[in-house]
């Protein structure tokens, strides 16, 4: 009985199916498999232990055997994540092109590995297939799901920010946790991304990050981060001398970067910049520049453009006039204005 499951290769299945596996994945890969599968343990699963007869059906084999090595991938993932996980992986997709294993598993090691834009097209090729299965999902597929659409919201922010540029807010935001509403509203943009892929889902995640951002910019300025009675969100407050400047305005810059209709992050941008006694003119010009496109939302807000984004209730309503007025009143302060 213990005989049956010792280590057999290919030469042990049928010639139709070898053949068959040959014209998919070529015979270097082919070659390829079996060294791996002679290493790694392939050739002990039960797939190569089954009645010849059930070979009979070579088109149902063939995907087996690619859910074989793709379920071989995942153990050897969790080990040596850099190692032979990816490449058989690939050899999974060489015999089964729409494996979702194998695209999901790949979107997750090349997402480690910082190939953000192959783990996203890998992504999207896993999403596309669970999506277009005529089923309720799994536990384990809706999982996966929003898995997958992190790598993408990953990949989406990157395209907009550049790799470097988004570790570095990533960085400068690591002390701002999600919290209640927050944290919901980013868990809704993932599903969001998952269940449709429409650009309005990425766009809101986008938005949610550069909000993110603005909050992670009051707490190192020692502002709040939402408007309470009697507070003005975007003073810096005493506390905001000890806060590194450019730290603040770093992270208000790629929120700005992130989602250029975010009313928030100008208007604390020009307040926190503009706040000094004793300024240059480069600062002045600054200054002015991010007044004056403020000014510009806050008009496009008044009309009721729903791009246009902001937590402080004041801005929705008249109240916005006296916001209006320190703005122009940083323009006016400007030697360039």
């Amino acid at each position: 009985m213990f005989g049956l499951f010792r280590p057999r290769g290919f030469d042990a299945l049928p010639t139709t199916f070898v053949d068959a596996l040959r014209e998919r994945v070529g015979e270097r890969r082919l070659a390829t498999l079996g060294v791996l599968g002679r290493d790694h343990g392939l050739f002990r699963q039960r797939f190569f232990h089954q009645p010849r007869a059930h070979f009979d059906d070579v088109d149902t084999q063939l995907r087996r055997l690619a859910a074989t090595v793709a379920a071989l991938a995942d153990r050897l993932g969790q080990r040596q994540p850099a190692g032979r996980a990816g490449e058989l992986y690939e050899l999974a997709l060489a015999i089964q092109p729409d494996l979702i294993e194998a695209h999901q598993g790949l979107a997750v090691l090349d997402s480690l590995q910082g190939r953000t834009s192959e783990a996203a097209g890998h992504a999207r090729a896993a999403l596309r297939a669970l999506r277009g299965a005529r089923r309720p999902g799994t536990d384990d597929e809706l999982r996966a799901q929003a898995v997958l659409a992190r790598v993408l919201a990953e990949a989406h922010l990157e395209e907009r920010l550049g790799k470097e540029a988004l570790a570095r807010a990533r960085d400068l935001a690591a002390d701002h946790d999600l919290r209640g509403r927050a944290a919901a509203l980013y868990a809704a943009a993932i599903l969001e991304i998952a269940d449709s892929g429409s650009p309005e889902a990425f766009t809101a995640y986008r938005r949610l990050f550069a909000d993110r951002l603005v909050d992670a910019a009051h707490d190192r300025a020692g502002t709040p981060a939402t408007p309470a009675d009697g507070d003005d969100r975007t003073h810096p407050m005493a506390r905001a001398s000890a806060a590194s400047s450019s730290d603040v305005l770093e992270l208000l810059q790629y929120a700005r970067a992130l989602y250029p209709e975010h009313l928030d992050a100008w208007i604390f941008a020009a307040t926190f910049r503009g706040r000094g006694v004793d300024m240059t003119t480069a600062m002045h010009r600054e200054t002015a520049a991010l007044a004056r496109e403020a000014l510009a939302l806050l008009s496009r807000l008044q009309y009721g453009e729903d791009e246009v984004f902001t937590k402080d209730p004041s801005l929705l309503s008249s109240d916005r006039k006296q916001m209006r007025k320190r703005l122009e009143g940083l323009l006016r302060g400007s030697p360039t204005s």
